[in-house]
């Protein structure tokens, strides 16, 4: 008897999660379409809404993306500190099961690092072990940084690398840059 009342009042508890986490997917589908036609204060409350309901259903994959796409819509709406703490709090929650998150927070980071080369090559690699994005389009500019980061890191190594570049501003750039750099070396000898 007591086996059974203890499973029956796991039961609801578990139903209740099941519910909870039903109403988060809901929740995040209807953030996503408010956010695709402008509507932030309304998607940004709901994709909150869907990683509460979702983290109190212990479905830390789903609170990780509702957090990541909120990240990804304040990024398109120029709200880049936001984007960079749900982006951090998403990455806190779960990093395996949620590629975009991490990617966003790298081209963050990459944007802003400036001079800082140890914070630039520290979100090259987010940006490089950051598995397959969600959406076509994000899928086409990851590939795109990566091809970037890899060509930078190739032609900073020899100027002969610099001919491999994908366009040619790339190749004038780079070019210019290992000419400045030498002449620079030899004026301080």
């Amino acid at each position: 008897a007591l086996l059974r009342g203890g499973g029956s009042q796991e039961q609801p508890a578990a139903k209740q999660r099941e519910r909870k986490a039903e109403q988060s997917l809901r929740m995040y589908y209807h953030a996503k379409w408010l956010a695709e036609r402008n509507y932030a204060r309304a998607s940004e409350w709901r994709y909150k809404e869907a990683a509460r309901l979702a983290r109190e259903a212990k479905r830390s994959v789903l609170a990780a993306h509702s957090l990541s796409r909120l990240g990804y819509f304040y990024i398109h709406w120029a709200r880049f500190d936001e984007a960079r703490e749900v982006l951090r709090e998403s990455e806190r929650l779960n990093t395996k099961a949620n590629p975009l998150g991490p990617f966003l927070y790298g081209v963050l980071e990459r944007r802003t690092a400036g001079a800082d080369l140890e914070r630039l090559r520290a979100a090259e690699v987010r940006i490089l072990e950051a598995g397959q994005q969600p959406s076509e389009e994000l899928e086409v500019q990851r590939l795109e940084l990566v091809r970037q980061i890899n060509f930078w890191r190739a032609a900073e190594a020899s100027p002969a690398r610099c001919v491999d570049g994908g366009d040619v501003a790339e190749v004038l750039v780079c070019l210019w840059s290992h000419l400045v750099g030498s002449l620079s070396r030899a004026a301080i000898v």
